[in-house]
Formats: structure tokens, C-alpha cells, sequence
């Protein structure tokens, strides 16, 4: 399962607490129960719900706090590889190391200025 699968789902479970146990998860959440003010299933496919829980069992979670930790490292090395893609693209199309900047309208800046 690549990254990009793992995090197609992220929005499924916006559940208020995370110290969730296994059983309860399985009881209150894979039954697709709709409790009003703590999680909204209205826009989650049925796929993206078979993901989640294809995910879950998957990886053999107990807690729904692994789950979460799962997520946040998911989008972590997500948002790297797309930075470290920027940087890259950046450096062979201007010579320019974004790193060296400290907004994004300041590396913009220095390319339109003349050689």
C-alpha cells in the first residue's frame, strides 16, 4: 500500500477522543453508527470506509491511537516528499535552494530580479 493510498482516507474517522480501544472502535465504528458531535460519516464512501478498515486490520491496530499516529506519519512523509520534489525542481530550473528563503514570496522575489 503506498502512502498516497493511506491518507486518501484521512478524513474518514474525526473521532473526539483518542485513546479508543479495539472493541469499541469495531462496536461503535465499523457499524457506521452516526453520533451526532463526534463523527460524520455522511461524506465517506463506502470504499473509503473498506480502506479504513482494510488499514486497521492490516497493520493489527488495537488502539484507535495507533491509528492516529499512523495517519499523522502518513501526511508527515507525504508533505516531505512533495517539499523535497519543490526544492529539487526549484534547484534545476533556477539554480535556487528554496531552503535559503524564508517565505515562498521572497524566492519568487529573487527570481524575477536580474541576473
Amino acid at each position: 500500500m503506498s502512502i498516497a493510498t493511506a491518507t486518501s482516507w484521512s478524513a474518514c474517522f474525526t473521532i473526539s477522543r483518542i485513546g479508543i480501544h479495539s472493541q469499541k472502535f469495531r462496536q461503535k465504528y465499523t457499524e457506521r453508527v452516526h453520533a451526532k458531535g463526534t463523527t460524520s460519516f455522511d461524506d465517506v464512501s463506502a470504499r473509503d470506509y473498506r480502506h479504513a478498515q482494510d488499514v486497521w486490520t492490516r497493520r493489527k491496530m488495537t488502539t484507535f491511537k495507533e491509528y492516529h499516529d499512523f495517519y499523522v506519519m502518513t501526511d508527515v512523509l507525504l508533505l516531505a516528499d512533495y517539499y523535497e520534489a519543490f526544492r529539487q525542481a526549484m534547484l534545476r530550473a533556477h539554480g535556487m535552494d528554496c531552503l535559503h528563503f524564508p517565505s515562498l514570496s521572497s524566492l519568487s522575489f529573487q527570481m524575477a530580479l536580474p541576473n
